[in-house]
């Protein structure tokens, strides 16, 4: 309501108010104010930027509830954050939302993530700084977006992975020039960092000092799984009845595991280049340290 007199004669006395000086606008309105430069929405400014809304991060773009056809930017991903360039978005009708690439708003209407070719992590909410204060594992963040996408980069960072990141049909992953996906102490996991656990999927690093997958805890499994102690491990793609060929792991350093690279059973078809092993083996297990081969 437009006043406190027109909310009485509407018999809200049990109501809850929610906040004060709310400016309620119509979304005509709304178009019209924003087009003269900003205008208040639920207590969010909103600035109108050429044929774009902006908001600083996620959290007030959710609460302002901006008509369907807007497009968004955002200067930020969370409050406080580093500025980030790309966080646009258009806004559809209700529909779903895993709010990491995609968002509800208040109202029950998507804002939907506009991005072309391979998805920035970063975009998703990612951030990128392993040691940072207020880190977090980003396992959750990379699986709910391959559910969503074929195809993410990793720019430059450390990004916390305590989990393990299942690498299904044809997905793939591109670290650039100093990612980093690290797993931490703060985690008792040993599981690999990757599994590739269907076919037609990537790794592709920028070349083996600047892209690295890495372990802080000891990995037995390795940091990276097809198909168990190894860095980069082909198991028998046939066993359990899992299919692994035809995937391509290239231009990365693997690190902190038993064996670097281990060829067992029947690993056909995939494709392993310009791979650097690095603090890899154990002298109580025999066998080499970057490859390992007893398969058929």
């Amino acid at each position: 309501f437009q006043t406190e007199a027109e909310a009485d004669a509407n018999n809200t006395a049990g109501a809850v108010r929610l906040a004060d000086n709310i400016t309620p606008l119509a979304d005509a309105q709304l178009r019209t104010d924003l087009a003269a430069g900003t205008a208040s929405i639920f207590g969010i400014t909103a600035e109108r930027v050429g044929s774009y809304l902006k908001y600083d991060n996620v959290a007030e773009m959710k609460v302002s509830n901006p008509p369907i056809g807007s497009r968004i930017k955002l200067n930020r991903f969370r409050s406080g954050e580093d500025l980030l360039s790309g966080l646009e978005y258009v806004i559809q009708s209700a529909g779903g939302a895993n709010e990491y690439i995609d968002h509800t708003l208040a109202n029950g209407n998507i804002a939907k993530l506009m991005f072309l070719g391979s998805l920035n992590i970063k975009l998703a909410g990612a951030v990128g700084d392993a040691f940072g204060a207020g880190s977090f594992d980003e396992t959750a963040i990379v699986t709910a977006c391959l559910l969503q996408v074929s195809d993410i980069t990793f720019p430059e960072g450390e990004f916390r992975i305590d989990g393990t990141i299942s690498l299904g049909l044809r997905k793939t992953l591109r670290l650039l020039n100093g990612a980093v996906l690290r797993r931490t102490t703060d985690t008792s996991n040993t599981d690999p960092i990757v599994h590739f656990i269907n076919q037609g999927s990537s790794v592709l690093g920028s070349g083996q000092n600047t892209s690295t997958i890495s372990s802080l805890n000891d990995s037995p499994n390795g940091v990276m799984l097809l198909g168990a102690s190894a860095a980069l491990l082909i198991q028998n793609p046939q066993l359990n009845s899992n299919t692994v060929y035809f995937n391509n792991i290239s231009g990365l350093r693997v690190s902190a595991a038993n064996y670097g690279i281990w060829l067992k059973g029947w690993a056909n078809a995939n494709t392993i280049s310009n791979i650097q092993g690095y603090r890899l083996g154990d002298d109580t297990i025999l066998g080499g340290a970057l490859f390992y081969d007893n398969g058929s």
